[in-house]
């Protein structure tokens, strides 16, 4: 397994990645990793054994990277490597990167924190059959189902700080101002924007 990393590790730091460099993805890498670290420490929900593995750590940072590339056609105003910092710091703060079966007395769940009804509504826009057990096992998946509905966000508000905030509070309030959880989010991304010198 060690041996099987560390090819990977090989293979992908001699591959160029198009908007991010090799020291972008290490620097989320390291960021990911200790904050899930926290997280799991400290949250009364979480367990030893929602530390991330390896591959999972480098799962979820590159599936973070790969559809704000891949999905930035539905806002193309926006440089993909601002929206992947703000599609991190939601996740980073939603959950610490966990893959939780159940958050909020089970309305929502997963790594990106999503209510179940949303991601129904987005399952329906890919036209992918939607199964909570399913999507929850599937991280790859959730992680495209939160950059679609940020990315939807900021086509309708113009706006990723508004886009941010929707994440937390839905469209129908977002033009309600700013709230607690925007700064908290917000908190992240200058901090990642920082260690990236973005």
């Amino acid at each position: 397994m060690i041996k099987l990393i560390i090819v990977f590790l090989i293979v992908f730091s001699s591959v160029t990645q198009g908007f991010y460099s090799e020291q972008d993805y290490n620097t989320m890498i390291e960021i990911a990793r200790e904050y899930n670290d926290k997280s799991v420490f400290y949250s009364r929900l979480s367990y030893p054994d929602k530390v991330m593995t390896e591959e999972q750590l480098h799962n979820r940072v590159s599936w973070i990277l790969e559809y704000s590339e891949g999905l930035n056609y539905m806002y193309p105003e926006i440089d993909e490597m601002e929206f992947a910092i703000a599609l991190f710091g939601v996740i980073q703060h939603e959950t610490g990167f966990v893959n939780y079966a159940d958050l909020d007395n089970g309305y929502s769940f997963g790594v990106i924190s999503m209510l179940q009804s949303t991601a129904k509504e987005i399952a329906d826009d890919f036209g992918h059959s939607f199964n909570r057990t399913e999507i929850t096992q599937n991280v790859e998946r959730q992680i495209k189902y939160a950059a679609y509905y940020l990315y939807r966000s900021l086509k309708r508000y113009n706006c990723i700080d508004k886009a941010i905030l929707s994440y937390n509070v839905g469209y129908v309030r977002s033009h309600q101002g700013f709230t607690n959880y925007y700064y908290l989010v917000k908190k992240h991304i200058d901090n990642l924007e920082k260690e990236l010198g973005y």
